[in-house]
C-alpha cells in the first residue's frame, strides 16, 4: 500500500520536500513494526512449542520477555558506559600526575 502511495505521489514528492519526508517516516515506521511483529511471532511459536499454550498467551509472554531482555541490555549498556567513563577518568588522572 505504501508503494502504491509512493508511486502515485512522485510529482508531489518532487515538488514538496515535506511530503517526501512524511512518506519516508511512515515507511520507516511501517518497516520497524513489521520487523517487531515478525520477531514476536517467531518467539510466540517457540513459546507454543515449549509451554504448549495458545497463540495469544504465547505472543503476550514472548512480548513481555522481549521487553525484559531489552531493559536488561539497556541497563548493561548504561553500566558499561559508566564503568568505561570512570576507568577513563582514573587513567587520565594517573597520566596527568605522572607527567608533572
Amino acid at each position: 500500500m505504501l508503494e502504491f502511495l509512493d508511486r502515485h505521489t512522485k510529482n508531489l514528492q518532487a515538488a514538496d520536500c515535506l511530503a517526501s519526508w512524511c512518506l519516508a517516516c511512515v515507511s520507516c515506521c511501517s518497516c520497524c513494526l513489521s520487523y517487531i511483529l515478525t520477531y514476536v511471532n517467531r518467539q510466540a511459536y517457540v513459546m507454543i512449542g515449549v509451554k504448549g499454550t495458545g497463540y495469544c498467551a504465547a505472543a503476550n509472554r514472548a512480548a513481555e520477555l522481549t521487553v525484559k531482555v531489552s531493559e536488561l541490555q539497556d541497563g548493561r549498556m548504561q553500566t558499561s558506559a559508566q564503568e568505561g567513563g570512570g576507568a577513563f577518568g582514573r587513567l587520565s588522572s594517573r597520566r596527568s600526575r605522572s607527567v608533572t
